[in-house]
């Protein structure tokens, strides 16, 4: 369980990547016919930031279903609107190139780099959404109680070394050590 929630979180990091690198290429690069598009974006995209780790403190850490449920319905929301906006990108001439003293990125480019990175934020939120159902079925097999437990011992230190160079060897099962002097030919 604690491994499906590891890739969970990990997955998540990198769909938070695509979702800004998406947002901002979208900001800058493509004319909507919308102030509505610019917001929509925008908010939707700052949603979907800042949704992620309250989903994992309050939904996934907490083995909270409903707020769960609410982050996958709100998961479903982008690959819909992405879709229509390559979609978009492709049918009209929307696109705004870059450049700087005729060195800059043309149409065609852009285009090719937003659908790139869409379809990998699209392949990545899909097996999100699939990873999420597995972490939601398996509430209440343990991970909460890892999460309860709160900050583990750490272990024992199995030696020490002085500033004189002498190393003190600490067994792990006794409260002894036992003293090796720097000049000593221990094997």
């Amino acid at each position: 369980m604690y491994r499906l929630y590891s890739v969970f979180i990990s997955l998540l990091k990198l769909d938070i990547a695509f979702v800004l690198n998406i947002t901002l290429i979208g900001l800058f690069f493509i004319k909507y016919d919308m102030i509505a598009s610019y917001v929509g974006l925008s908010v939707g995209s700052a949603i979907s930031i800042i949704a992620a780790p309250l989903v994992v403190y309050l939904g996934i850490m907490r083995e909270n279903r409903i707020i769960s449920s609410i982050f996958f319905l709100w998961c479903l929301a982008m690959p819909g609107y992405i879709i229509y906006k390559i979609v978009d990108i492709w049918t009209h001439d929307n696109i705004q190139p870059w450049d700087d003293q005729g060195r800059g990125v043309g149409q065609w480019t852009i285009k090719i780099l937003l659908t790139i990175i869409s379809g990998a934020s699209l392949f990545v939120r899909a097996v999100l959404m699939i990873l999420l159902l597995f972490v939601i079925r398996n509430y209440g097999e343990g991970l909460l109680e890892v999460h309860n437990k709160g900050p583990q011992k750490q272990s024992k230190a199995l030696f020490t070394v002085s500033g004189d160079g002498s190393v003190t060897l600490i067994p792990q099962d006794e409260e002894t050590s036992i003293l090796i002097p720097p000049n000593s030919n221990v094997q």
